[in-house]
């Protein structure tokens, strides 16, 4: 063998192996955070300023993790309204989920409802006229 077939080979195996790189690469799913990341982003001080008004609270809503279930725990004292909870899934936004809270101190979320994985757990609720935002992170 000649060094005219060996370059041709050498360049040939290269070429495939980008080809091969390109194509595993544009077949993977990217998925963001939020669809509406910039209109979030332009809300962004009053996210800020709902985790401060959270921070403020002597008692706050508990994110509870079971063998079985994950636990939202309210406390009795206290007015607590509008509660949602999303467990958002960075890498799989179809795995996203969203629960409002309603009439109840304790509320139960199967794990097996969940993917495993991490999750970030965000609670929006209003606090006394106040609106309150708690972020928390869950591997299920």
């Amino acid at each position: 063998m000649n060094w005219g077939k060996g370059i041709v080979i050498g360049m040939s195996l290269f070429i495939a192996f980008i080809l091969v790189l390109v194509i595993g690469l544009m077949s993977q799913r990217v998925d963001l955070q939020s669809e509406d990341y910039y209109q979030k982003e332009i809300n962004y001080e009053a996210e800020l300023q709902a985790m401060r008004n959270s921070s403020e609270l002597e008692t706050k809503i508990e994110v509870i993790e079971q063998k079985d279930y994950i636990v939202i725990q309210i406390p009795n004292e206290g007015n607590f309204h509008d509660l949602r909870v999303e467990f958002i899934r960075p890498d799989d936004n179809k795995l996203d989920q969203s629960f409002q809270i309603d009439h109840t101190k304790s509320f139960l979320i199967e794990r097996k409802k969940l993917a495993k994985g991490k999750y970030n757990v965000e609670i929006y609720y209003s606090f006394n006229g106040k609106d309150c935002l708690q972020k928390q992170n869950i591997y299920i």
